[in-house]
């Protein structure tokens, strides 16, 4: 395996990049590009903790913003969309980890087809 920055790594695991005995340059490059993938992916987790305080954060100064006084019926109808877009992030955010991990299997799958075609005539 070339890439040290994914060694050790989930995505150097399940793909198991340090296996090639045939020391076949095609399969490192791969899988070197599988566990790369992999392991963005398992990032989404990481991410969806930051999107989700940064967007409770935007939740609280919408919700601070539209119970001040005076509010034109414009700045309200703004206030109310941008809070359905946060509603939209929340969604976004929970399919991304929902669905993450099917795939990481989908990626792990095309690697291992991938490698067996490079021995297949």
């Amino acid at each position: 395996m070339e890439n040290s920055s994914i060694e050790n790594s989930t995505g150097a695991m399940r793909v198991k990049a340090e296996f090639n005995p045939a020391k076949n340059e095609t399969v490192d490059q791969i899988k070197n590009a599988s566990a790369e993938l992999i392991n963005q992916l398992d990032n989404v987790k990481w991410f969806k903790t930051l999107l989700n305080e940064s967007n409770e954060k935007l939740k609280a100064l919408l919700k601070a913003e539209s119970e001040k006084e005076g509010n034109s019926d414009e700045r309200m109808r703004q206030l109310t969309l941008s809070a359905r877009a946060t509603l939209q992030v929340d969604g976004l955010a929970n399919a991304l980890e929902q669905h993450g991990d099917s795939l990481q299997t989908e990626v792990e799958t095309a690697c291992m087809y991938a490698v067996k075609a490079c021995f297949t005539k």
